[in-house]
């Protein structure tokens, strides 16, 4: 069971990995200014949004705290 559980983990890395190092597609690069309102759709995420806007999955951590009083 345990061998099982750790090859999961291993699993999950991997795909966590790959997935940040993916570029977006042309269809994901809208370009997202500054101060401008960005309506979430299904299946985005805050490291996704953040990817496009900053070209950095870690900055979701700038999105949460800008727009954690909303």
């Amino acid at each position: 069971m345990k061998r099982l559980d750790l090859l999961s983990a291993f699993a999950v890395a991997g795909v966590l990995t790959t997935a940040a190092t993916v570029s977006p597609s042309p269809t994901m690069a809208q370009s997202i200014q500054c101060g401008e309102h960005y309506t979430i759709a299904r299946g985005d995420s805050l490291s996704g949004i953040a990817q496009r806007a900053y070209r950095d999955a870690a900055s979701f951590q700038l999105i949460y705290s800008v727009n954690s009083g909303t």
